[in-house]
């Protein structure tokens, strides 16, 4: 399924067996509902968009001027498959995303579902934010540009392997339910909190912020943060 001309709908829908190529950057449509390709799903949509039940293909791309993620979107192929949801707005979600590769993009990210992947990028220019009832349950985390505001990933359920980057002008905070691991630069304008199990530091891993603070209540696991971290003061 291919298109030649703009989309105009208020709600598409569908299931093809092959790829569904709807990328005309002109297309109109207000909520994407239903929709299954056995191939590559990739929609591009000229203002902001909701989307209810499920969208699967075994790569998924959607791109819009705002982008608002009720339900389950998911990349199906399993082993590379590619999940990029890519927002010039703000991006909110509360259902089910996932991928081998998920890509989350917008001006600020709203992250009160299951994200499941093997490799995380978030990217919220404006900030980044995770209710107690959001969870992450990712090997790899990575931020790939830097976060003017806050990144606040607060949900106790996260599983959270590997933390690669985060980057942010205020505050960060991480509550992870099992030892993660940093491997690379986590820099604060402000605070960095940590909440949950263990947080270990291998490789370049290093905490640069004003104060380290372990939150609301002590750290159920250890630990062990050895790299070149540049912090002022160490709280509780």
């Amino acid at each position: 399924l291919s298109q030649s001309s703009a989309l105009s709908a208020g709600t598409l829908t569908g299931s093809v067996t092959g790829d569904a190529l709807l990328n005309n950057t002109l297309n109109s449509i207000a909520t994407l509902a239903d929709f299954t390709a056995g191939g590559t799903l990739n929609l591009a949509n000229s203002r902001a968009l909701a989307q209810t039940g499920t969208a699967t293909g075994a790569d998924v791309t959607l791109a819009a001027t705002g982008l608002t993620l009720n339900d389950n979107v998911i990349a199906t192929n399993s082993t590379t498959g590619t999940l990029d949801l890519t927002s010039t707005g703000s991006l909110s979600q509360s259902g089910t995303l996932s991928g081998p590769d998920v890509s989350l993009t917008g001006t600020s990210l709203t992250l009160d579902g299951l994200v499941t992947a093997n490799t995380l990028s978030l990217s919220g220019s404006n900030g980044i934010s995770q209710t107690s009832t959001g969870t992450l349950d990712v090997t790899t985390l990575t931020s790939v540009s830097s976060v003017s505001g806050a990144i606040l990933l607060g949900g106790t359920a996260n599983e959270i392997g590997t933390l690669t980057a985060l980057t942010a002008g205020q505050n960060i905070l991480l509550d992870n339910a099992n030892t993660l691991d940093i491997t690379g630069d986590v820099t604060a304008g402000t605070n960095v909190t940590l909440q949950g199990a263990g947080f270990i530091e291998s490789g370049a891993g290093a905490i640069g912020a004003q104060s380290l603070t372990t939150g609301t209540g002590s750290l159920s696991g250890g630990l062990a943060l050895g790299g070149a971290n540049s912090i002022d003061t160490l709280g509780t």
